[in-house]
């Protein structure tokens, strides 16, 4: 319903308004995401009593915007020229503008691996020379956290989200390290299986300490460079479920980008320089509209780039799963 009422323009729920969208709606996020707390006998009686008037609503629905969006699928018209050397070319120039990345999750937001070595398999040609030490210094983690020279962070917290399919709640934080514009605002997470009420708690419980040990990375350039920082956070409400998760994201320098990896298991947390992940093969690019011209669909590559996004083959097909409004122009 939040598809339908989106690519409408919020002008198509309005002509049932006997209906409490904003119930229908509220519903599904309770099944959905508070699974725990359904009561089963209201659900009952809205399955037996309720259903009935929303779909009579539904079945207008699809019969009125059967020319005007695709609601259910790929687009057939385009899945034979996929392989075109123009559509492949749209599609690298997409995805480097997008960094490589899924604009919907961040390339699945967390990634959960067999255990440290399975890091491997996500490294680029520069990152995996890193990999022996990042091994090293979590192997030691307790250790270091314990017996090194921490410091408890004030960090401002951006966001947080529950990700579906690994069914942890995620909690993304900044820290600037001074004032200075030169300086990167590096992130730290913080990954729990229960949603936390006191955000405050998340962000005066960062406790990090940097390690002085040689790293390379590889900036906007593809150059390899260097550093000598490798930094360890421990917060006490971490909760993997004893995985190990990656998650990949940006840290932002004045005129270039240097991503960061962040492998957490439990409390633990270990940042280190990912410009990218290694799974370029796995990004799809969606057409966010259809476009008509005469009639006819215009070819996948004539798009402007504001109507293609970068998208995991996983969000793609559930972008699919949403109507997708058709523009004839």
């Amino acid at each position: 319903m939040k598809g339908f009422d989106k690519v409408t323009e919020k002008k198509l729920l309005i002509t049932y308004p006997s209906i409490p969208w904003n119930n229908v709606m509220g519903v599904r996020d309770i099944i959905a995401h508070h699974y725990f707390d359904i009561d089963a006998e209201e659900i009952f009686d809205i399955v037996h009593n309720e259903l009935s008037s929303l779909l009579v609503a539904i079945r207008y629905f699809i019969q009125e915007l059967s020319n005007s969006v695709m609601v259910v699928g790929t687009n057939e018209v385009y899945k034979d020229k996929l392989n075109a050397v123009e559509w492949k070319r749209k599609c690298d120039e997409i995805k480097r503008r997008d960094n490589y990345q899924c604009v919907n999750c961040q390339n699945q937001a967390l990634i959960e691996l067999d255990g440290v070595d399975d890091l491997k398999r996500y490294l680029g040609e520069i990152e995996l020379k890193n990999f022996e030490t990042i091994q090293n210094v979590f192997q030691r983690r307790k250790t270091i956290i314990n017996i090194g020279k921490s410091r408890l962070e004030k960090c401002k917290l951006l966001q947080y989200r529950f990700i579906d399919i690994c069914n942890l709640y995620l909690y993304e934080m900044e820290y600037t390290p001074c004032f200075s514009l030169y300086v990167p605002r590096e992130k730290r997470i913080l990954i729990s299986t229960k949603k936390i009420e006191s955000l405050e708690e998340i962000v005066n419980r960062c406790l990090v300490v940097d390690v002085a040990t040689p790293v390379f990375y590889g900036g906007k350039d593809y150059k390899p460079k260097t550093d000598k920082t490798i930094t360890l956070q421990f917060n006490e409400l971490g909760d993997t479920d004893n995985r190990y998760m990656l998650y990949h994201c940006f840290a932002y320098y004045p005129g270039s980008y240097l991503g960061q990896g962040i492998l957490t298991y439990n409390q633990y947390s270990i940042v280190f320089p990912l410009y990218s992940l290694d799974c370029k093969e796995s990004l799809d690019v969606h057409h966010k509209v259809y476009r008509k011209k005469n009639g006819q669909f215009i070819e996948p590559w004539e798009y402007e780039n504001n109507d293609l996004e970068t998208l995991c083959h996983g969000c793609h097909l559930k972008k699919h799963k949403l109507p997708i409004k058709i523009v004839e122009e």
